[in-house]
């Protein structure tokens, strides 16, 4: 949902989607862990991984890598909000599509199909969680 507000029925659909991405100018989200795995605060040039999501958020080399881009980013008085977000789009959808083609070789999606296709140890259970929130397997 490109923008919403913490209203209790927008937060219930939300809820019943059962994965979603979502944009909010509401900070007080940050005290709802409830509602998040992952906070990307634009306007902080801050990312909060919410506790019970920690383990599924393990830094491998893709995450360092969009971590980077986002600390620089931050640290850039050269590099705008909009730029930020377009560029954190466009990496997102360079993993969306890492796993539509993994997905695509295994509809299961299994850790055999990842070596093979040597995605590192550290990022096959983030993969794997990404294609169950696009909707490409089913757990």
């Amino acid at each position: 949902r490109p923008f919403l507000t913490l209203a209790e029925a927008e937060i219930a659909a939300l809820e019943s989607s059962g994965v979603y991405c979502a944009g909010l100018l509401d900070g007080s989200v940050r005290s709802r862990e409830t509602l998040f795995d992952v906070l990307v605060d634009v306007s902080a040039r801050e990312v909060t991984i919410a506790d019970h999501s920690k383990d599924d958020f393990r830094m491998g080399d893709l995450h360092k890598e969009v971590a980077t881009f986002m600390v620089q980013g931050a640290e850039s008085d050269e590099v705008t909000d909009d730029m930020l977000i377009k560029g954190i789009f466009q990496r997102t959808s360079k993993c969306i599509e890492l796993v539509k083609k993994l997905v695509a070789a295994d509809p299961a999606l299994s850790s055999e199909t990842m070596e093979a296709q040597n995605v590192p140890a550290s990022t096959q259970r983030f993969m794997y969680n990404l294609a169950i929130a696009e909707g490409l397997v089913t757990r």
